[in-house]
């Protein structure tokens, strides 16, 4: 399991919680270095707050592509931990 932290919001501007040019660079930076390591996406989890949302669907769909799980939850670490577990639930050997 990989945690990101959103990008850099928006001190000072109107809404705080917006990503700001900064943070939408980090985001698409910290996927393109994730991809470069060979990272396996197999679900993005994003918390509740803009910067989040934004942080997972701008940066991250250069890893994922369409298709994959993409959740929005307050309870983002829980959600991610789930996700992990139908993932590997879905590679498993059904014969044990």
């Amino acid at each position: 399991m990989i945690l990101v932290r959103h990008g850099q919001a928006s001190f000072g501007a109107a809404s705080y919680d917006v990503l700001s040019e900064v943070g939408y660079r980090q985001a698409e930076l910290t996927a393109l270095e994730l991809r470069r390591r060979g990272a396996r996406v197999e679900c993005v989890v994003a918390g509740t707050l803009a910067r989040q949302r934004d942080t997972a669907a701008n940066g991250f769909s250069i890893l994922t592509g369409y298709g994959l799980p993409y959740l929005v939850d307050a309870d983002a670490i829980q959600s991610a931990i789930a996700c992990r577990l139908v993932a590997q639930l879905a590679h498993a050997d059904p014969r044990g």
